[in-house]
C-alpha cells in the first residue's frame, strides 16, 4: 500500500493543468482520488480529465459528494517509482480550484485457485560458487474447476524451485506463432527461458532454463511451485543432480 499526502491547493485557476508525483510499486492498484472542486461561481468549469502517467483515466471533477467534493476510485497499472498524477482543466484560465489527496492501494492478493492437476519434473546442476547454478523443469498442469482462466500476457508468473524463486511480471511473455507463450530474459541474477504452451483438453505444459541461480542447500525431495496469476499448484520431485559439465 502506498499513501500520498496529495499535492496541497493545485490548480488554482490559471493554468491549463496542475500535477503531482507520488512513489509506487509496480502493477495493478486502485487510484482514490479526492478533490474539492468542482467550483461552482461565476465561471465554473467543467469536462476535467483525470490523467495517470499521461493517460486520461477519469473525470470530470463531478461534486458527486456534496457541493465541491468529488472522490473518484480508479483502477490503474503503476510503473515502479515515480508516477504522475494530473488534473487537466479544458480551457487556459479556467477557474477551478482543486486539492487533492491521494491514496494508491494495492488490490488484496486473491486467494489461489489449486491446480486440478500438477506434475513436474527437474535437474539441477550445482556450481562451486554464488549464482552460477543451472536448472532445468518440466512440468505439465490443468486448472482448477474454480478457475477463471490465465492470461499469460496480463499475469505474473512465479515459479519456485527448492530454494529460490522467480517472479515473471505482468506483460512479459510473447506469444509465438504456434501458440505458446514465451519468456526470455533477467530475473534478479538468473537468466531465464520459459516457455508455456496450451494444448487441447486444458492440459498447459510448462518448461524452464535457467542459469546464474543460486540453489545452494537444495536437495531432494525438491519442493517445485508454479503460480500463474491466481492459479497455482505445488509438488515434490526427485530431481536428477548432475556435477557441472555432465549436463
Amino acid at each position: 500500500m502506498v499513501i500520498n499526502d496529495g499535492a496541497g491547493e493545485l490548480a488554482h485557476g490559471t493554468t491549463f493543468s496542475e500535477s503531482t508525483t507520488f512513489n509506487a510499486v509496480e502493477g495493478p492498484a486502485t487510484l482514490w482520488l479526492y478533490t474539492n472542486g468542482d467550483d461552482p461561481g461565476p465561471l465554473p468549469v467543467a469536462g476535467e480529465e483525470i490523467v495517470f502517467n499521461g493517460a486520461v483515466v477519469g473525470g470530470p471533477i463531478n461534486a458527486n459528494l456534496g457541493l465541491r467534493a468529488s472522490l473518484f476510485e480508479i483502477p490503474i497499472v503503476a510503473i515502479a517509482g515515480l508516477n504522475t498524477l494530473e488534473i487537466r482543466t479544458p480551457v487556459s484560465g479556467s477557474a477551478d480550484n482543486f486539492n487533492w489527496p491521494v491514496a494508491v492501494l494495492a488490490p488484496p492478493t486473491p486467494a489461489l485457485v489449486p491446480f486440478a492437476r500438477f506434475g513436474a519434473r527437474a535437474q539441477i546442476v550445482l556450481g562451486p560458487g554464488t549464482d552460477d547454478d543451472r536448472f532445468a523443469v518440466e512440468a505439465l498442469f490443468t486448472l482448477g474447476a474454480a478457475s477463471n482462466g490465465i492470461d499469460l500476457l496480463m499475469e505474473p508468473v512465479t515459479l519456485a524451485l527448492g530454494t529460490e524463486e522467480w517472479t515473471i511480471p505482468p506483460g512479459s511473455f510473447h506469444r509465438t506463432r504456434l501458440g505458446s507463450f514465451v519468456f526470455k530474459g533477467p530475473i534478479g541474477a538468473t537468466h531465464l527461458v520459459v516457455t508455456i504452451q496450451p494444448f487441447r483438453g486444458g492440459t498447459i505444459g510448462f518448461a524452464a532454463w535457467g542459469a546464474g541461480a543460486e540453489l545452494t542447500g537444495t536437495e531432494n525431495p525438491v519442493d517445485v511451485r508454479l503460480i500463474v496469476g491466481d492459479d497455482g499448484g505445488t509438488t515434490t520431485v526427485v530431481a536428477k543432480f548432475l556435477a557441472p559439465g555432465d549436463d
